[in-house]
């Protein structure tokens, strides 16, 4: 009943996974591999669980909208036309902060791991570093930010919230 049971379940995973009909094969037909069978089963479908890895190429490409919210500063907006590869982001950002002395331009760049992000904007030697995560579609974001550095852009020492979304 169990030997019969296993086969059933060894046939219908190699229908579903296609890679595993050889390994199938030799399973049933040599019983010293039957052992080798389940942990190389475990190993193929672990490998597959979406949420493991990181999102497609392009998850995350294209152009999104910032907006930063402290109490200690006014709103900051941030448009950016993010590029991924892999795990890495990056991206030529445009600033309206209200504080004009800092000019309009900055960059960003950060990882995804799964829905997490990890952001840094970097405008003249102000940063803002942004800690968040994103929605299944990647169409929206948000999370929590604090700044840092020399320059004044984003305010020292400010912290506050953060919402995305693609546009």
């Amino acid at each position: 009943m169990l030997k019969q049971l296993w086969i059933r379940l060894t046939l219908v995973a190699s229908r579903q996974l296609g890679v595993l009909q050889r390994a199938t094969k030799l399973s049933v037909s040599n019983p010293g591999t039957a052992r080798v069978f389940p942990l190389l089963l475990i190993l193929v479908l672990a490998g597959s669980i979406p949420g493991c890895q990181y999102p497609s190429s392009a998850a995350m490409s294209g152009t999104w909208a910032f907006t930063l919210t402290s109490a200690n500063s006014p709103v900051i907006i941030v448009t950016t036309s993010l590029t991924q590869s892999g795990n890495q982001i990056s991206g030529p950002v445009t600033l309206n902060s209200g504080n004009s002395a800092c000019g309009t331009q900055g960059t960003i760049t950060g990882n995804i791991q799964g829905n997490s992000l990890t952001l840094q904007i970097v405008q003249f030697q102000s940063q803002a570093f942004l800690n968040g995560t994103t929605n299944q579609a990647f169409t929206s974001a948000n999370g929590t930010y604090t700044t840092g550095g020399a320059g004044t852009c984003f305010g020292s020492g400010t912290f506050g919230s953060w919402s995305a979304f693609f546009q």
